[in-house]
């Protein structure tokens, strides 16, 4: 799967499941975009994590409003979701694993 594709498939999908674990430095996702099958998604090799929230009330599932995936200088990923529009999460990683596959940069995307 490349950037692009990826991107696609975030936008508007809702995280049912998410885990940060710090030990590992990663992410975990699990996804239900619209009109399709879930997706797992993993960010490894996470760094730079930045969490901004209008509500301080966690939420159990997060609608991805708005969705960035850009190269890094070093080979790596800066990835931005808005859930709900209300949030903010950045960060910076050195893998996504989609559906059990590496995604290949195929130009950076910006949905939302």
């Amino acid at each position: 799967m490349n950037s692009s594709d990826l991107c696609g498939r975030l936008i508007g999908a809702v995280a049912t499941e998410y885990r940060v674990d710090f030990v590992k430095k990663e992410i975990t996702m699990r996804i239900q975009p619209a009109g399709s099958s879930p997706l797992e998604v993993r960010f490894r090799g996470i760094r730079m994590l930045g969490w901004a929230a209008d509500d301080s009330e966690p939420q159990q599932q997060l609608e991805l409003s708005v969705v960035g995936l850009e190269a890094t200088e070093d080979q790596g990923w800066k990835v931005y979701f808005n859930p709900w529009y209300t949030a903010e999460l950045e960060f910076e990683c050195e893998h996504i694993i989609a559906g059990g596959e590496e995604v290949v940069h195929a130009g950076d995307c910006f949905e939302g």
